[in-house]
């Protein structure tokens, strides 16, 4: 995957079951409270550069948004930021839901 920035479902699920990853959803914090995959962290399109100013990761990232539109931004942004291994879902959220539903925490 090096110098890769999107990713398939099937490999976005591969890392997180690997367990060395962060996966962060920028989708908005009412979705995020509604669905959201087991382990992720909810972060804001309008926060990013605040959350990785206290934050500094080493493992690699991959970033998911409801479809992977915004996640490929946000992704490329870090990219250029320094940060190596990020990656943006293609399909985000939506398929992976879809996909592998046993990974997805609800609150009703």
């Amino acid at each position: 995957m090096k110098n890769k920035l999107c990713i398939s479902i099937k490999t976005a699920v591969n890392l997180f079951l690997n367990g060395n990853v962060i996966l962060i959803d920028i989708r908005d914090s009412r979705s995020f409270r509604l669905s959201r995959i087991y382990g992720s962290i909810n972060i804001s399109v309008n926060t990013v550069d605040q959350f990785f100013k206290k934050n500094s990761f080493l493992v690699p990232m991959i970033i998911i948004c409801y479809h992977g539109i915004s996640s490929k931004h946000i992704a490329l942004y870090l990219k250029n930021k320094g940060y190596k291994k990020v990656y943006s879902v293609n399909g985000g959220f939506k398929e992976w839901s879809i996909l592998f539903p046993q990974f997805i925490q609800y609150h009703y």
